[in-house]
């Protein structure tokens, strides 16, 4: 699984003073982060298409096309939509957070900067990516598995019915004793490979979950953002529905294993 690492994040900043500019980039040049810099809107969204940044420091009051008018755009392009875009303000300026946050902002902070809450900021939400793409990620891993096992076993059955259905006209004991042992070795292997995968998913997934409740536990200052982007990737339907998805595949399981013992008592009986 590819997690995001946190020192090689890419971090495109916005700002058409150059004096703030340099400002932020002093006080994030030591966290080893790759940092971009662009003066206007338009250079911003031509550097997010191309760059891909993992978050985006946006000011707010720019010439031409401000920082709302720019995050609508950045957010309305499939390329950039998932970007995080954290705003800067000035604390003179008149700053709506509800229409921040509303078009899709996820933070913000003010000016003059200090420096160890712009860097704490960032690596929250660099945290949020993480975990968010980690829970996708083992949703995406989850299906694919139990797909290829699903096929793998139906593959299997069908030739156990197949078998059954050639042998149905000889003597049922004699026929039984005669079918090749491999095959319920071939329901039940992956059936029990399938348990214990399981077992540790159901683990990774229960301490994930903990592990993104405790930030939203631990930030209460950003609990405002942290909800917003919860509503925005329906955070609560991922916690309740990976278990549900791993209680339901371990029914298949047994159910399939279940089938393996028959095969082998009427074989053996």
């Amino acid at each position: 699984m590819n997690e995001l690492v946190f020192e090689k994040a890419t971090i495109l900043i916005v700002d058409d003073n150059q004096n703030n500019l340099q400002v932020l980039c002093d006080s994030i040049a030591d966290s080893g982060w790759e940092i971009l810099v662009a003066t206007d809107g338009y250079s911003a969204i031509e550097q997010a298409e191309y760059a891909q940044p993992d978050l985006i420091l946006l000011d707010v009051m720019m010439p031409e096309m401000d920082g709302f008018e720019t995050c609508e755009k950045l957010k309305s392009n499939p390329i950039t939509d998932e970007i995080p875009i954290i705003f800067m303000t000035a604390l003179s300026d008149s700053f709506d957070k509800v229409k921040g946050f509303s078009i899709g902002a996820v933070d913000y902070v003010t000016k003059p900067f200090y420096t160890e809450e712009v860097v704490a900021r960032i690596n929250v939400h660099l945290r949020i990516i993480s975990l968010t793409k980690q829970l996708a990620q083992q949703k995406v891993d989850l299906e694919q598995h139990y797909a290829a096992q699903k096929n793998k076993l139906t593959d299997t059955l069908q030739n156990l019915n197949k078998s059954q259905i050639q042998l149905a006209s000889s003597d049922k004991s004699a026929t039984l004793r005669k079918l090749d042992t491999s095959t319920a070795h071939e329901a039940s292997n992956p059936a029990n490979l399938l348990t214990g995968n399981l077992s540790h998913l159901a683990d990774y997934t229960s301490k994930l979950i903990n592990h993104l409740q405790i930030y939203r536990r631990v930030y209460p200052e950003n609990k405002a953002e942290i909800d917003i982007n919860a509503q925005q990737i329906d955070l609560d339907m991922l916690i309740r529905k990976i278990p549900e998805i791993i209680f339901l595949i371990s029914e298949e399981i047994e159910q399939i294993s279940n089938i393996a013992n028959i095969n082998n008592q009427l074989k053996n009986s």
